[in-house]
């Protein structure tokens, strides 16, 4: 049986306000979702990114990305950058 757990690994770089170039976003999040295959981590982005949920999604093969911007509060954005983990036992060389 399944354990149809979700993880996630969170990395964050801060972007340097004293540099030349206006930066789009304040901060940056590496989300890494891993889990089980076929439980949704697939859709789950897809409907967080892009607002559409897809019950027929095809099965990730390595990683897929994602990104989004978003604005915490007033003048503060984050760069979500997610990235999609296959499920599959022959990927799991990339969690360990």
């Amino acid at each position: 049986m399944l354990n149809n757990n979700y993880y996630a690994v969170f990395v964050v770089s801060y972007m340097d306000k004293d540099s030349m170039v206006e930066p789009i976003f304040d901060y940056q999040f590496r989300v890494i979702l891993l889990g089980d295959s076929t439980v949704g981590k697939s859709s789950l982005l897809k409907y967080f990114t892009e607002g559409k949920f897809d019950e027929g999604c095809e099965p990730t093969v390595g990683v897929d990305f994602f990104a989004r911007l978003v604005e915490i509060k007033p003048g503060l954005r984050v760069k979500l950058q997610l990235w999609d983990t296959a499920g599959q036992e022959r990927f799991r060389y990339q969690v360990h």
